[in-house]
């Protein structure tokens, strides 16, 4: 199983088209065709790029929110709240669901 680069990562122009970088190198760099220097798609560009930059500090609050979602569907749960608690946990798969989505596949799967 291969992990993703270490962040931080943060959105830098290479070779004059926007793209994302990170300590150890170039995470992805965007369409490098600008039909008649078109404002929209480089705009489009330079939004794709900040939201990769953001991909890690993304990933690790969903893991934080997850954990602080778990405990209060426990806390639900303990005080007779299980309307309330079957609400978080609707919440806790969305967000078990993108965490899946944006880690590695593990063997197997």
């Amino acid at each position: 199983m291969s992990k993703f680069t270490p962040g931080p990562w943060y959105m830098n122009l290479i070779h004059g088209v926007p793209g994302v970088e990170a300590k150890y190198g170039i995470i992805a760099v965007t369409p490098a065709i600008f039909p008649h220097d078109d404002t929209r798609i480089k705009d489009a560009s330079k939004a794709n790029a900040a939201l990769i930059a953001s991909a890690p500090d993304l990933l690790a609050a969903s893991k934080l929110g997850l954990m602080m979602l778990g405990v209060e569907a426990q806390c639900h749960r303990e005080s007779g709240g299980n309307g309330k608690a079957e609400a978080v946990e609707g919440a806790m798969d969305v967000i078990r669901a993108a965490i899946a989505a944006a880690e590695p596949l593990k063997e197997g799967r």
